[in-house]
């Protein structure tokens, strides 16, 4: 029993070493903002990226922050589905979505690589900066601009880094990819 474990232990690793040497062996895509990035069902377009003190998001108390030296590096993108079919899909979050953001890392211009604290639709990342300071009307549009079957298609992706860290590029790894579409995608955030 002991050999059984210790062979998946070792499978397991062996998988997991091979992984990150092919997505390190993957040649990134590079995109500009805003231009439409054809990842599996989406298309996806960066927009301009901000800087915020973690202390500004307020009601978030654990963001994988432990000092108080830390930011938040907010990269805004908008989603649009590639068909009717993967708009309409109840499912569509999990069919690949979920994947899709939690593929995606910052490196800054030393290297250092950082992984994704926390996907937020755009209105819920509005509204938690706010600190809830909205109008009735804001707060409604907010929570319930988007039916609970689909995917919203404003989105804030939220990334804990070190104050004095700049030089950002966003990666996205695309990992069953459609024909003509890449593996890995790059997008120099200009922070």
């Amino acid at each position: 029993m002991r050999g059984i474990r210790a062979a998946r232990a070792l499978l397991t690793l062996g998988t997991t070493f091979g992984l990150i040497a092919c997505q390190e062996a993957l040649t990134p895509v590079p995109y500009r903002l805003g231009q439409a990035i054809p990842l599996e069902r989406w298309m996806l377009k960066i927009r301009q990226p901000e800087m915020v003190a973690a202390s500004m998001i307020k009601g978030f108390q654990d963001f994988r922050i432990s000092n108080k030296d830390s930011k938040v590096l907010v990269v805004h993108l908008d989603l649009m589905p590639k068909s009717q079919a993967a708009e309409d899909d109840p499912n569509a979050a999990e069919k690949g979505f979920i994947k899709l953001m939690w593929d995606c890392r910052l490196k800054d211009r030393e290297g250092q690589e950082y992984r994704l604290g926390l996907p937020l639709a755009g209105s819920h990342f509005r509204m938690l900066k706010s600190g809830g300071m909205m109008s009735d009307t804001e707060m409604r549009d907010a929570l319930f601009s988007v039916p609970e079957s689909r995917v919203p298609r404003d989105w804030a992706l939220l990334f804990a880094v070190p104050q004095g860290r700049s030089g950002f590029t966003l990666f996205i790894r695309n990992r069953t990819p459609e024909e003509g579409q890449p593996a890995l995608v790059s997008v120099d955030l200009g922070r």
